[in-house]
């Protein structure tokens, strides 16, 4: 069969360049017989292939959930999906009963991803290195801590010689995160590889330098030296040189991060990924040796430095100067110090989770923030000190810049107030921040607010009622307001009684 354009060409030559066959044969290189054949053609419909009868698939009982999964996948990252192996794995932990083929269920899957137009990971080629050594990497991953969607990271860790691999979740990609989560890894595995392969982060490299060499950031030499790491950077855009963590980055993430990770505690569930890493390698085998991993990991443990005997500190210990309210700014992210500590340099302290900041003596904590994350500009400040300090300074409550920071219902509500009265409320939501965080004292003003309470004793009151919280003052607020009240109506039942005696 000649595809269409050649048949085009020849039927153009004979009816409208007036060729002869044979000329036609001989510019084209075809059989007198061929030509002639499509030539006389009359008929190009194409051709209507013969359907055949559909046979009901093993697959078909399952078939509805694994749609329901490849079309949750739809919103995901797309190394955060299912792949055809994922599905079947979780099909089989789903239903004892499950028996149909791998084979059946890759197939089903691939032709799904294909209409619902799911991209596929593309394939990386692993490689081989001395028993001992390890190659380090981040990828993305989305999960959710006490009900809130993080768009952190994974920390894989593997060792090409075994094909062993290790992996724990991050909130960031930068250095307190790396450091932290490689020192977690060692103390897992009770050992450091003695060379491992990275990127080009500027985490670690601050420069490249023409010929190959590499200037790395001081935090990260001192890490290596401390745990007598040899590093050995790639070249820059050249993944494929640490193919074998970038493989399990892409692997790990679909296996152990899908569906969405939830949890309340992120070290708690570090801990138990890193089991289901072991379990993983005396389950599997080898692609090619085909003995179980763990067995070939005991050579890579063989080969690894012990732990330092001593710790090394894996904060980071940086100067910021605050403003003239007491904020300062580390990178695109803002926290606050305290207002005593206005236009100061003061020592703030970095976890991967923390943000602490410390007065000259590195003892005395002046506040502690969550560390932010994110691409946007965020702030967080400790809320206590100020509301303490606009207690003492009502009037500069009209005109502060942190009035502009409070949630509308507390602006709204404490603008009701007299300034003596503001200066009340303000302490009274400076104790219950202290003791219940603020979030509490945006509940109690919303609450206040709705029953119109806008004297400081029944402020006082709400608290204690909704919190369990005595404020300064106000200890036996509730038991005086009771007693009053009781008086008030003794008062006008005698009075009552009076007149109808008269």
């Amino acid at each position: 069969m000649l595809d269409l354009e050649e048949i085009k060409e020849i039927r153009f030559m004979r009816f409208r360049m007036h060729a002869s066959i044979a000329e036609i044969c001989r510019k084209f290189r075809r059989d007198y017989r061929t030509v002639r054949k499509y030539l006389e053609m009359d008929d190009f419909n194409p051709s209507v292939p013969l359907s055949k009868p559909v046979r009901p698939s093993v697959l078909e009982p399952w078939i509805p959930l694994i749609d329901s999964w490849l079309l949750s996948d739809a919103g995901m990252p797309y190394k955060q999906r299912h792949t055809a192996r994922r599905v079947y794995n979780r099909l089989k932990d789903l239903d004892p009963d499950f028996n149909c083929s791998y084979s059946t269920v890759n197939n089903y899957v691939r032709k799904k991803k294909k209409e619902l137009n799911l991209k596929k990971q593309k394939a990386m080629i692993p490689l081989i290195h001395d028993p001992g050594t390890a190659q380090a990497d981040f990828g993305d991953v989305l999960f959710e801590e006490n009900g809130k969607l993080i768009s952190g990271h994974e920390l894989v860790m593997t060792f090409p010689y075994s094909n062993a691999a290790f992996a724990i979740l991050t909130y960031g990609e930068n250095t307190e995160c790396l450091l932290e989560g490689l020192d977690i890894i060692f103390r897992f595995i009770n050992g450091v590889p003695s060379a491992i392969w990275f990127d080009n982060a500027s985490t670690m490299v601050s420069e490249v330098i023409k010929g190959g060499g590499r200037k790395m950031t001081e935090r990260f030499i001192r890490f290596c030296e401390h745990y007598r790491i040899h590093p050995v950077f790639m070249n820059r855009s050249a993944g494929n040189e640490k193919g074998s963590v970038e493989a399990h980055v892409g692997n790990i993430r679909r296996n152990f991060f899908v569906p969405l990770p939830q949890f309340n505690d992120l070290n708690e569930y570090n801990q138990e990924t890193l089991n289901k890493c072991v379990s993983r390698l005396e389950e599997e085998l080898h692609y090619i040796h085909q003995i179980r991993i763990i067995e070939l990991f005991q050579k890579d443990r063989e080969f690894l430095l012990p732990l330092p005997s001593k710790h090394f500190d894996l904060s980071a210990l940086i100067s910021c100067t605050t403003g003239e309210t007491g904020l300062f700014k580390i990178g695109r992210y803002t926290y606050s110090a305290s207002p005593e500590h206005e236009r100061e340099t003061v020592l703030v302290k970095l976890t991967s989770s923390s943000v602490t900041v410390l007065e000259r003596d590195l003892r005395t904590q002046i506040a502690v923030h969550r560390r932010l994350y994110g691409n946007e500009e965020m702030i967080s400040i400790e809320w206590g000190p100020y509301l303490r300090t606009m207690s003492k300074k009502p009037k500069s409550f009209l005109n502060s810049g942190f009035r502009e920071l409070l949630p509308d219902e507390m602006k709204i509500y404490l603008f009701q107030m007299s300034d003596e009265d503001r200066a009340e409320a303000l302490g009274i939501m400076a104790d219950l921040y202290e003791s219940h965080g603020f979030e509490a004292v945006r509940k109690l003003c919303l609450r206040a607010a709705a029953e119109r309470k806008y004297d400081p004793h029944d402020l006082a009151l709400s608290a204690q009622r909704m919190f369990g919280i005595s404020c300064r003052n106000y200890q036996n607020e509730e038991k005086d307001s009771d007693i009053r009240k009781f008086d008030l109506l003794l008062r006008k039942a005698m009075n009552s009684t009076g007149k109808d005696n008269d």
